[in-house]
């Protein structure tokens, strides 16, 4: 079984197999992880998706069979990352990209540091803990008096849903822009959340509340012709 700080390869649907590292639910701002099922980053884009733990494979083990001699530059860059990171835990430094393909199709021969007890995982490298704090995945807590006094005022025609963030519901926040699924507005800083929602692909989009942009246990449409996801 994976844990967290291990790099794999990864696998969604039509997409080749990428290179990624197995996170933690807290790592992106998740409560848990789904009934056999992995959170990962993904390498190169930097991004974070759950996939089925039989669409993960070790990275060394398989690296042989996935590195093919002809693959694209994105698959090439993402491959770099890890393979730098690897070089790091096997106390390999200035090594150029060249070299370290070489080292890795001569199956990692190197000791690699880790703890000692193989149970626990290893720290996360400095580029995901870094992306995932530009991506801001860190869980927002909730102020319930905000929401409150936030839907109190539209109650009462004081204001309405499209002059409030319905997604964080800060009063002193103003509105830069419509939500693009529900009637409200987005403020300035909830407006980088937006922006990875509609990035999310269809299928992967249930991982996530589209209304925050969270995760945490999710509340789906009523209604069964609903194509939204």
């Amino acid at each position: 079984m994976f844990k967290r700080g291990d790099i794999v390869w990864g696998k969604i649907k039509t997409y080749p197999w990428w290179p990624a590292i197995v996170l933690n639910p807290k790592d992106c701002g998740r409560d848990k992880v789904g009934r056999n099922k992995f959170w990962i980053f993904w390498f190169g884009d930097h991004k974070i998706t759950q996939v089925k733990c039989n669409e993960v494979l070790d990275f060394q083990k398989h690296f042989e069979e996935k590195c093919v001699p002809k693959i694209g530059k994105a698959l090439k860059s993402a491959i770099c990352e890890v393979l730098t990171i690897l070089a790091a835990r096997y106390n390999i430094k200035n090594s150029d990209p060249s070299s370290l393909f070489d080292w890795a199709r001569k199956g990692f021969k190197k000791k690699l540091c880790r703890p000692s007890d193989n149970s626990k995982s290893l720290e996360l490298p400095d580029i995901v803990k870094n992306a995932l704090k530009k991506k801001a995945f860190q869980r927002k807590e909730d102020n319930d008096d905000e929401i409150v006094n936030a839907l109190d005022d539209v109650s009462k025609g004081k204001t309405s849903l499209e002059d409030i963030c319905v997604m964080c519901f800060k009063l002193d926040n103003s509105v830069v822009m419509p939500h693009p699924f529900f009637v409200g507005g987005v403020c300035q800083d909830c407006r980088p959340f937006i922006s990875e929602i509609t990035k999310t692909p269809k299928g992967q989009m249930n991982d996530i509340c589209i209304l925050c942009c969270q995760g945490g246990n999710l509340v789906y449409c009523c209604n069964s012709f609903c194509m939204r996801f």
